[in-house]
């Protein structure tokens, strides 16, 4: 069982916090189509062979949030952007459910965009550390053999 995520995988937190998004991004999508339906403004897609557009790509990127894949942040990018092109398709008939699946889908971009902080760096894989304050500086991590300069030497002592 490994217990860090592999170059390009999600930390746990992000891991988490994109599974939450897009969960509640194709609950959202649901709730908006369900709820036209319900008014009288169907949304284009809400028949039987168009249903699955809305929802294929978040829920394929709920997938691989839920399974680690490295390419999950890119994915989520690609399902905000075709979600809000189910969103601009909607405005004529049914601008609620535009509304709020442009909100899920603009919500599900900036967490893919914002999960891009949480990939595990590419220099993991080597296993070498580098130096600096956490971030890459293009050097290996090498200890002073000698005291720092500016450290003062003991005084001698008078003991035989």
């Amino acid at each position: 069982m490994r217990v860090f995520p592999a170059p390009g995988e999600l930390t746990s937190g992000w891991r988490a916090a994109m599974i939450a998004a897009w969960a509640m991004a194709v609950w959202i999508i649901g709730a908006a189509g369900q709820a036209g339906d319900l008014l009288g403004y169907d949304a284009w897609w809400w028949s039987i062979p168009w249903i699955v557009v809305p929802f294929a790509l978040p829920l394929l990127t709920l997938v691989w949030a839920v399974a680690n894949h490295p390419r999950v942040v890119p994915a989520g990018v690609v399902a905000s952007v075709i979600t809000g092109g189910v969103a601009v398709l909607d405005i004529e008939g049914a601008p609620g459910s535009a509304a709020i699946t442009a909100c899920a889908a603009v919500t599900g971009l900036f967490v893919s965009l914002a999960a891009i902080a949480g990939r595990m760096p590419r220099e993991a894989q080597r296993g070498v550390r580098r130096g600096g304050r956490g971030a890459p500086t293009g050097r290996d991590v090498t200890w002073p053999a000698a005291p720092h300069p500016s450290a003062t030497p003991a005084p001698p002592s008078d003991a035989p």
